[in-house]
């Protein structure tokens, strides 16, 4: 049972708190819907209440969940209403790394030995500040390359299944680009919350890619993980060649 003096805690990040009180959910939802009363002073509250969500727990307890809007990490003070009741509240925000970009995936054109450049827009949607670094890692894989390597591995002449597996490897070891470097040439540093910014990048395809091939790789930015494609085109790039993204995707 929920005491009148009892104070109720909430915490996580600002899209997600929780906060669990000595309740049945059917006392919960039969209340009506539970709001929180964010604190501006200690005697003003927020105008306007946001919903909870309510979880059952147990016979007895009642998980409170609440999306906050963008918010530092820290304590806050509020007032959770449920029914006619009202309960005095601390919620603790913790820190949320939260990165979106667009276009949501980039399709790249260009032939082995150039320099392909693109623009990203991102968006530091958490509620704390994160660092753009110069330089990001990116590993390319043809995307028939498994598919490829079952092939030669199957129809390898082998006396055993180990030799038939080394095959394998050796195939998707071909496929792969190895460890590139993704240099963003502008928008560098560091990104505030709630913040938008462009991104200038630029990538080498290394002259081993194959032409008409396609591959594919997962750019890993904190929670952001960023699909690049590249089609890799015909005829030899000559030095300086610098090819701009082409968000259409490829043929075929």
């Amino acid at each position: 049972m929920l005491e009148k003096n009892s104070t109720i805690q909430f915490r996580g990040s600002p899209t997600d708190l929780e906060g669990l009180v000595p309740l049945a959910f059917q006392d919960v939802v039969s209340s009506g819907v539970p709001l929180l009363y964010l604190s501006q002073s200690k005697t003003q509250l927020q105008s306007e209440p946001l919903t909870m969500q309510a979880e059952k727990v147990g016979e007895t307890a009642t998980l409170l969940r609440v999306a906050l809007p963008p918010i530092a990490p820290g304590k806050y003070e509020a007032i959770s209403q449920i029914g006619k009741e009202r309960y005095e509240t601390l919620i603790e925000v913790e820190a949320e790394a939260l990165l979106m970009a667009s276009p949501t995936h980039l399709t790249l054109q260009a032939a082995a030995g150039s320099k392909v450049s693109a623009e990203i827009t991102i968006i530091n949607s958490g509620n704390i500040a994160v660092d753009i670094p110069a330089r990001l890692k990116l590993g390319l894989l043809d995307l028939k390359a498994p598919e490829r390597a079952f092939g030669v591995a199957l129809h390898e002449k082998a006396s055993n299944g180990y030799e038939r597996i080394n095959r394998f490897v050796e195939e998707m070891a071909a496929g792969h680009s190895g460890q590139l470097s993704l240099v963003v040439d502008q928008g560098a540093g560091t990104l505030g919350m709630g913040e938008m910014r462009r991104l200038q990048i630029s990538l080498t395809v290394p002259q081993r890619l194959k032409a008409g091939r396609i591959y594919s790789g997962t750019l890993m930015l904190l929670n952001l993980a960023y699909y690049i494609e590249v089609l890799v085109t015909n005829g030899k790039a000559s030095e300086g060649d610098d090819y701009e993204h082409d968000l259409n995707p490829p043929p075929g």
